[in-house]
Formats: structure tokens, C-alpha cells, sequence
């Protein structure tokens, strides 16, 4: 690979993998906290539904409760459900207070009717629910055993409020407070409408809705059977028609709290939704967004990062060209003025520069130089001779110091009168991890953190006071346990103290192999003691074993002599007796031998 696409991979590399991590890393975290805030937003936005649904329901309820405590009402409920003859009065008289004291109270209440216990409509501000059997609606058989009940929202497109909701309370006897019929108010669904069409105007195409929602923002309710009970920003039909059964709604459902996060809407169109459970009606309050405008202010910075960047690699991929061909036509001359010097054809213009500072003085040196040569015609094969020999020796012999001082293991430092670290060898470098600037003007304390024991016995002070050699064993936790540390003092012809090296040689596995071999030596002089203790103890053991068995022996070599010639002892056995030997004797051998005492 040549010089200039070198210069251009390395310029163009670092640059493309920068603007890729940084479009990436800004692209990736914008999406994420702008994905927060429109769920922040969208939370508020079903919260604050979910609150003014409650607030709205709670008042039509304690309203029609309140209806039901109306003496008047509850009076004339009593004395109809006698089924006396001023039935027929009675409700007459109850439509007409009703529609005159209670219809005006809440401009919601589309009619208000009396039901007796028996399901029947009793009396109505509507003419066509008298008389109407509502034992099966819910509201009546809820009412019953709970005292009030709202009924879900109900829709009727033939009728002129298309949408309405129930709600009835008991209606109690003042003598024993017994139930004798309830009251029902039906209220329009508009004053749910309105709550979900908050902050929205103009005709439907042309809608701008507040609370952050943007174009696309919708806010809906949904029943148990899944059907949208309001209506929808986007189709106009969707109200009591539109199934929705989405992933939040399913899970407001499932889990009875709700759900945050990105998923298809009834219009199979990805959004940002967030779902709440109504535990009150059994309803589902969604507010979503979709993904396309709630992105759209991400994908804008990332196209806008996405395009400096790019703009930003092509500016560096040029700038590195240009200075490719500075650099490398430099050194393309510099290479030829070398090949010439190499082959001595010096009757030509060294060096043109027009590029760098650098270069060019690079430039004015070697032209100053194979000038300097050519004038004084030392630039030649045969002007290395003898008088040059002394001064490549010189050279060679210091390079080779320099690389066996760098090649040793043991750390070296070189320091001045003072004690300064004037120079130090590479294993120095490694251990302490200091390049050669933050050495200057460092004592020797400074750099090796000695311990109080090394600076109250410091071997370079005591090099410097006896003008010889010194060295010692010493445990130093800093430079890793122990270690061998030795001076040598630098004198000049005068015996003037000038300097100092410092050796320092690490040596703890040598002490640890030491310890090993010593106490392998002491184990092995323990063993040949005990070895020594053991022969002269069986030839102790043995010197005592053989004398009474040699007496033992000899007795029983007497005794079988004497067996053998018929001879028979008398052995005495006390008491005046002696034991005598007898024996038998069976075909030629014996067979017994018997030891019987006598008198």
C-alpha cells in the first residue's frame, strides 16, 4: 500500500466510523426520549379523560339520587302502588313535576320516568314509555340490588340523540323505608362526546386537537363488547360500528389497569398508544398517536445528521487528498535526492520545496549538507578511511551499550550528584509506567516511593560518603517483595564524587527457592540422624537378643544329646519332689515325652 493510500485509509476510516457511531448514538437517544414525551403527553391526555368521565358519570348519578329523594315523587310512587282509583292522576300529576322542577335541573336529561316494582313505567316526561315493561333492562334488576346503577352507553340511530345512558335510583317508602319504585334518567351521550372531542374545532377533515395530540392524535372510548362507544377522529361512521381490538385494549381488559406502547389501531396503522381501564362502565379510554408524526422530528435530525456527516467525510477525504499528494510528492523528491546521493550524481538541483514548514527544512538541511560535501569532496567511497574508523567504533560500541542497557531485566537508573535520575533503562519505564519527560528533574525517593526504613538507609547517600560499592537486601512492597539493590559510584580522575547507577534486582522467587532448598537440606539432615538412631538401635536390640538365646541353645543341644543316649535328668521341682522325664517309645521313635513329678 503506497504513502498516499495509506493517508487516505487512515484519514477516511476513523471519519466514516465516527459520523456512523454519532448519527447512530444521537438517532437512537433522540427516538428514545422523544418516544417518552409523547407517552408522558399521551398518559396525561387518558388520565385526564379518564378523571372528567368519572367526574361527569359521578354528578349524573348523585343528580338522579337526588331526584329520588324528592318528597313529592316518592309520594306519589307510594300511593300509585296501591292501585287505587287517582292512578291515573297521580301520574299526571308526577309527569307534570317532573317535567316542570327536574327536566330544566341538567340540560344532559333528555326524560326522566317513575318504574314501579314491577317493571312497569308509571309515569314519564316521554308519552311513549308509559306503561313500557323495563323489567329486563340491567339497569333494573342492578337497581334493585345495588340502590343506583348506570347503565352502559346505549345507541339508537333512529332516534333524533342517537346516544344515551341510564341512570336510575330506588326510590324509598318514608314509613319503613321500604323500596317502592325507582326513578330513571336518561341523559344524553353528547356530554361523553364532548369529553373525548375536548379542545377540537372546525368540521371533521379539518380538525386541530390541543393536549399535544398534533395531526394524528385521537382520543376514544371502547365498551366491553370492543366497540367504540365515541367518535373517531379519522372515520365517521366508526361510532357503535368500529370494533377495536387492539393489543391495549386487550390488555386493559386482561390486566383491568391498561398498557403503553407501539402497535397497530383499529386502522391497522402503527401507533403510539396508551390505554387506561374505566372500572366503573367496564370501558377502555385510549389515546394514541401515530408513529409517522410522532418520529417525524427524529427522522428529520437524523437525515440532517446523516447528510453533514456525509458532507463532513467527503471535506476530510479531500483535505486528506490534497495533503496526500503534499506529503508523498515530497517524499517522492526527497527519495530521488537520496537515490543520487546513493549514486553520486550531484551536478543536479537537489531540492525544490514549496510544502511544509517540516519539509522544507528538511529540505535546506540535506541541500546544505551534499553542498557541505561536495565542496570539501569527502562525499566519496574512499572518504571512509582509517581517520573515520575510530569514531564508527566509538558509535557502534555505544549503540551496543545502549541496547544492553534497554535489554536488561534488572532495572537500571543513572543519577547525577544531587541524586537527580538523569537516565534509566527500559525495564524501569515498564515498571513504573513514566515516559522520559515526567522523569526530568525527579529524585530517586520521588519515583521509587520509598519506604522510611529505605530513606533513613539510603544506599545512594552511602555510595556518595564511601566512594564504593554498596548493596543490600531489602523488602519493598512498592517494587513487588524482595529485592537486591546495588550502587556504583561514578568518580572522575580527580576521586570527585559525580554520580551514581542504581541497580535494583528483583530476587523474591530466588529467596523463595532458597527457602525450598534449605528446608530440604534440614528435612535430609533429620533424616540421616534418625537413620543413624535406628542402626544402632537394632544392633543394640540385637547384641541383647543373641546372648541368652545362645545360652538357650546350648541347654537344648545338651538336652537332645542326652534324649538321644537314654540318659533321663532329674529336674527338681520343690517340695522335696523332682520331675522326672519319662517316655514312650512306639515302633523305634518317640512318641511322648512326659515330665512326672516324685517323690
Amino acid at each position: 500500500m503506497t504513502i498516499r493510500n495509506k493517508i487516505l485509509f487512515w484519514f477516511l476510516l476513523p471519519s466514516i466510523l465516527i459520523a456512523v457511531v454519532a448519527v447512530a448514538f444521537c438517532y437512537f437517544y433522540t427516538k428514545k426520549t422523544f418516544e417518552q414525551n409523547i407517552f408522558n403527553q399521551l398518559e396525561i391526555v387518558a388520565d385526564m379523560l379518564h378523571n372528567n368521565v368519572k367526574i361527569v358519570l359521578t354528578r349524573k348519578k348523585w343528580r338522579t339520587i337526588d331526584f329520588s329523594s324528592d318528597g313529592f315523587i316518592r309520594d306519589c310512587a307510594e300511593d300509585m302502588t296501591k292501585r287505587d282509583e287517582r292512578i291515573p292522576a297521580h301520574t299526571e300529576r308526577l309527569k307534570n313535576h317532573l317535567t316542570t322542577n327536574k327536566l330544566h335541573l341538567d340540560p344532559d336529561i333528555l326524560t326522566l320516568f317513575v318504574v314501579d316494582l314491577d317493571g312497569k313505567v308509571i309515569s314519564s316526561t316521554d308519552a311513549s314509555l308509559l306503561h313500557r315493561d323495563v323489567s329486563g333492562e340491567p339497569y333494573f334488576s342492578e337497581t334493585i340490588k345495588r340502590g343506583s346503577y348506570i347503565n352502559d352507553l346505549l345507541y339508537f340511530p333512529e332516534s333524533k340523540e342517537n346516544t344515551f345512558f341510564d341512570v336510575a335510583s330506588l326510590l324509598l317508602g318514608k314509613e319503613k323505608q321500604l323500596p317502592v319504585g325507582m326513578i330513571v334518567a336518561r341523559y344524553s351521550g353528547d356530554c361523553i362526546r364532548r369529553l373525548t372531542r375536548r379542545g377540537i374545532t372546525g368540521d371533521f377533515g379539518h380538525l386541530k386537537q390541543l393536549y399535544g395530540l398534533g395531526e394524528t392524535g385521537e382520543l376514544y372510548i371502547v365498551n366491553r363488547n370492543l366497540v367504540m362507544i365515541s367518535r373517531s377522529r379519522f372515520r365517521k361512521d366508526a361510532m357503535f360500528n368500529q370494533v377495536v381490538n387492539t393489543k391495549g385494549v386487550q390488555a386493559a381488559f386482561h390486566n383491568r389497569k391498561g398498557m403503553t406502547g407501539i402497535y397497530p389501531d383499529y386502522r391497522d396503522i402503527p401507533i403510539l398508544g396508551v390505554s387506561k381501564y374505566f372500572e366503573a362502565m367496564d370501558w377502555v379510554i385510549v389515546a394514541s398517536k401515530e408513529v409517522s408524526e410522532s418520529f417525524a422530528p427524529v427522522i428529520f435530525l437524523r437525515n440532517f445528521t446523516a447528510l453533514m456527516g456525509t458532507t463532513g467525510v467527503i471535506v476530510i477525504v479531500a483535505i486528506a487528498i490534497a495533503l496526500s499528494k503534499t506529503i508523498t510528492g515530497s517524499v517522492n523528491k526527497i527519495t530521488e535526492v537520496t537515490r543520487r546521493m546513493a549514486s553520486r550524481d550531484l551536478e543536479h538541483p537537489i531540492l525544490e520545496y514549496k510544502n511544509t514548514d517540516d519539509l522544507r527544512e528538511l529540505g535546506k538541511s540535506i541541500n546544505a549538507a551534499v553542498n557541505n560535501y561536495r565542496s570539501s569532496n569527502v562525499f566519496s567511497v574512499h572518504s571512509i578511511g582509517k581517520e573515520n574508523l575510530p569514531f564508527l567504533q566509538l558509535k557502534r560500541s555505544s549503540d551496543e551499550w545502549v541496547t544492553s542497557f534497554d535489554a536488561s531485566a534488572d532495572i537500571f537508573t543513572i543519577h547525577d550528584k544531587s541524586l537527580k535520575v538523569v537516565k534509566a533503562n527500559r525495564a524501569f519505564f515498564d515498571k513504573f509506567s513514566i515516559n522520559e519527560k515526567q522523569l526530568e528533574e525527579k529524585y530517586c525517593s520521588d519515583v521509587f516511593h520509598c519506604s522510611e526504613y529505605v530513606l533513613r538507609n539510603c544506599l545512594l547517600v552511602k555510595c556518595a560518603r564511601s566512594l564504593k560499592p554498596e548493596s543490600e537486601e531489602i523488602n519493598d512492597p512498592n517494587m513487588g517483595g524482595n529485592i537486591l539493590v546495588s550502587t556504583y559510584p561514578l568518580i572522575d580522575e580527580k576521586g570527585r564524587f559525580q554520580g551514581a547507577v542504581r541497580q535494583v534486582k528483583n530476587i523474591t522467587e530466588k529467596k523463595k527457592v532458597d527457602e525450598v532448598i534449605k528446608m530440604e537440606k534440614e528435612f535430609n539432615a533429620k533424616l540421616q540422624e534418625l537413620d543413624s538412631a535406628k542402626t544402632e538401635f537394632l544392633s543394640i536390640v540385637s547384641h541383647e537378643i543373641r546372648t541368652p538365646l545362645a545360652a538357650i541353645l546350648g541347654f537344648a543341644r545338651i538336652i537332645s544329646n542326652r534324649f538321644e543316649k537314654g540318659i533321663f535328668p532329674h529336674i527338681g521341682a520343690g517340695d522335696g519332689k523332682v520331675l522326672e522325664l519319662t517316655r514312650t517309645v512306639k515302633k523305634g521313635s518317640w512318641h511322648h515325652h512326659i515330665l512326672r513329678a516324685r517323690d
